[in-house]
């Protein structure tokens, strides 16, 4: 029994093993059959291909197992991958879903930060078509020339130094590269940095490099170049390209384009064209509103204030250059540092200039002048320091922009009341210079914004002024002492106040005293007034201006067995304050009128006393 089990089990698993090899051929490629090359449809052997160019590659009748392929480019045709004997891997990677869909094309683009070294350094982009079996696209530049046979391998691992043959199919045709050409940058200010590139040239071709038919470079050469243990042929020169001067235009992308040509010196034949744009220069005054084209701006020339601070902003001017900006002839600021696009940004200070039309120059290291017309307003002000100030205080006042003045006398006028005649001459004064100044001392004045005029010397005609905030000085509390005389008594009543009080009087008959109390319009008073009770008493009603007063709204009353002290606060200005009472002191003849009925009384008892007595 135990033998038959065995022999099963033997049986079951050779049959297991041979339907897995039937599947997946046990120890074979994961990759079967190669790849061809195509280019300008034709598939001969090697293909002739401009380097940096494109081939067409065609994986029809390959089986691939892996999800994703790379290609690489080989100068060794060997059937595996192997860096060391001149593989790279060169784009990648693709979906091979997308590279065998039969009904949507896919593109690839692969900037410089996904090519892999050392074709990162030509600087460009890889584009690709896939679809259908096919993998249509860019080849590198950095090759060898027409003497150097290459392959196209398509691995469908990850890149690494060595790949078994298993996992790539390798190319049925060969490259051979003809001679290909780079510019970079191509776009850029005056004087940028171009660098121009040959690539798989032959060792005994020369070149010259054109910009605009003017030549750049002369007699470039091929050298053998070993980019990383990568062997490519070819050169790499620089020149700065040349100012297009262009300045003319309102929109801020104007462009211009220099053309480049690389002409083969023996044939006279030219073999590359590149076209550099160029964008004109612009001006921003200020920066963030206004752009100038050589005078070719809307709404006609800006206006700039003398001894005003304005932002600039130059563009496109030349490459890490400078600039020198003037009014005509008068320099605002020199030596601006450009940047590597011909930027800059600055302030400029427009200075005391009379008033008129003025070409507002910029002027590059190279000496190229671009101009168009402003209007410059010489605006005459003055500045007070400090702005705000007490009466008594120390002030400043500057004048700025007085060219048009100098050698004339002028005057200085304070506005001091709220009531005619407003002002008053401070001073007179001969203006000696665009900028002057003059230190007053802030005289007697209301509160609040008070205007400082600079006038003629007859003191008719506002030159200019500015205002100072004034702040009123709060008047320091007094105590006073009032005598107040009824018959021949004299009562004494004490006032505490921040007002000037005055007018302090008492109607017996009407009992009510009265008074004024003025101060500073602005400005918060107070007064508390105390009065013996022996001259007033009884319920009290005070008023202001003939207006009721609220008991501990608008005063607060006290009482300290002999004296009645009422604390009032108010806004200031003139008012009529009045108190009454109840109970004042009593008229001196009601008091005579009871003495001689006293009198009388007693002398009635006295002689009844007698009369009875007899």
């Amino acid at each position: 029994m135990y033998g038959k089990q065995k022999l099963a089990l033997i049986i079951v698993t050779i049959l297991a093993i041979s339907i897995v090899s039937i599947v997946i051929p046990f120890g074979l490629s994961t990759i079967t059959n190669r790849p061809t090359l195509y280019f300008h449809n034709t598939t001969t052997d090697p293909l002739m291909v401009d380097a940096g160019s494109y081939v067409n590659i065609t994986t029809a009748g390959m089986t691939i197992t892996g999800a994703q392929v790379w290609l690489w480019l080989s100068s060794q045709g060997g059937s595996e991958i192997n860096t060391a004997e001149g593989d790279r891997w060169y784009a990648g990677p693709f979906l091979l879903s997308d590279v065998v869909d039969t009904v949507v094309v896919h593109t690839y683009i692969f900037d410089n930060s996904a090519i892999p070294a050392p074709f990162n350094i030509e600087g460009v982009t890889y584009t690709y078509v896939v679809g259908g079996r096919w993998i249509n696209g860019s080849v590198p530049l950095l090759v060898q020339g027409s003497d150097v046979d290459y392959w196209i391998k398509i691995a469908d691992v990850s890149p690494s130094d060595v790949i078994a043959g298993s996992e790539i199919g390798v190319s049925t045709n060969r490259i051979r590269f003809n001679a290909g050409f780079g510019a970079t940058p191509l776009t850029g200010a005056p004087g940028t940095p171009v660098t121009v590139s040959g690539y798989a040239v032959s060792s005994t071709a020369l070149y010259n490099m054109t910009q605009d038919s003017q030549l750049a470079l002369a007699l470039l050469g091929s050298t053998t170049n070993d980019a990383a243990g990568w062997i490519w042929t070819g050169f790499s020169a620089t020149f700065n390209i040349l100012d297009l001067k262009g300045k003319t235009g309102s929109a801020p992308t104007e462009t211009g384009s220099v053309t480049l040509n690389i002409i083969q010196n023996d044939t006279a034949i030219t073999v590359a064209t590149f076209s550099f744009i160029q964008i004109c220069r612009e001006v921003y005054l200020p920066s963030s509103s206004f752009k100038a084209h050589e005078g070719d701006y809307s709404g006609g020339p800006p206006t700039l204030n003398t001894s005003t601070t304005y932002g600039l902003t130059l563009e496109w001017f030349p490459y890490m250059g400078s600039a020198d900006i003037y009014l005509n002839d008068t320099l605002l600021k020199s030596g601006i540092s450009l940047n590597a696009t011909g930027g800059a940004s600055a302030s400029i200070t427009v200075p005391p200039l009379q008033s008129g039309k003025y070409l507002f120059r910029v002027i590059d290291n190279s000496g190229i002048e671009y101009n168009f017309t402003v209007y410059v307003f010489m605006w005459t002000y003055i500045y007070l320091t400090p702005a705000s100030g007490h009466v008594g205080d120390s002030l400043t006042v500057t004048g700025i922009n007085f060219l048009p003045y100098i050698g004339e006398q002028a005057t200085l006028y304070f506005e001091n009341s709220i009531a005619s005649p407003y002002y008053i001459m401070l001073l007179n004064f001969t203006i000696t210079s665009s900028v002057w100044q003059q230190t007053l001392v802030v005289p007697q004045s209301w509160g609040g914004a008070r205007k400082v005029e600079v006038r003629s010397i007859d003191g008719t005609t506002v030159i200019t002024l500015a205002t100072m905030d004034v702040t009123m000085t709060l008047i320091s509390p007094v105590e006073l002492f009032h005598n107040v005389s009824v018959d021949e008594n004299t009562y004494l009543i004490l006032t505490f106040s921040n007002s000037t009080v005055s007018d302090l009087t008492f109607s017996q008959g009407e009992a009510r005293l009265s008074f004024t109390v003025d101060g500073l319009s602005g400005t918060s008073g107070f007064c508390d007034i105390t009065i013996p009770s022996e001259l007033m008493s009884g319920t009290f009603s005070l008023f202001k201006d003939d207006v009721p007063l609220v008991e501990n709204l608008d005063y607060v009353q006290s009482f300290n067995g002999t004296q009645y002290t009422f604390s009032l606060t108010y806004d200031h200005s003139t008012h009529t304050i009045e108190i009454h009472s109840t109970t004042v002191i009593p008229e001196l003849t009601s008091i005579a009128l009871l003495l001689i009925l006293f009198i009388a009384t007693i002398i009635m008892i006295v002689f009844n006393r007698r009369k009875k007595a007899h």
